[in-house]
């Protein structure tokens, strides 16, 4: 299963597919499930480091930030979001070691 997740990741780390995500996350009326699934996507992208160009290209890292504030009710969002971020190296602490201590 792991080598049909690479070759559909690899599939996806390109200029087309990253416009796309970007248009997605500027429309205001996104469902917050489809808003799930694509953070989910774009939390795999963003562990390749030859995506991080593609990120910063589209400016999705500005609209993960936004999004962050604009969901913060949305727990799993939020988490995917600062997971992006994280491996991006946009903030330092990994949000689910945060999570998982914060319950200790």
């Amino acid at each position: 299963h792991i080598g049909y997740l690479n070759s559909f990741l690899e599939a996806c780390s390109n200029e087309l597919f990253f416009r796309t995500c970007s248009v997605l996350l500027h429309s205001s009326n996104l469902d917050i499930q489809l808003l799930e699934k694509l953070s989910i996507l774009l939390q795999k992208l963003s562990k390749i480091k030859s995506n991080k160009k593609m990120f910063e290209l589209f400016t999705l890292h500005l609209m993960i930030q936004e999004l962050r504030t604009t969901h913060p009710d949305h727990t799993f969002l939020c988490i995917n979001l600062n997971s992006i971020l994280f491996n991006l190296g946009l903030i330092k602490n990994n949000p689910i070691e945060s999570r998982e201590n914060a319950s200790d």
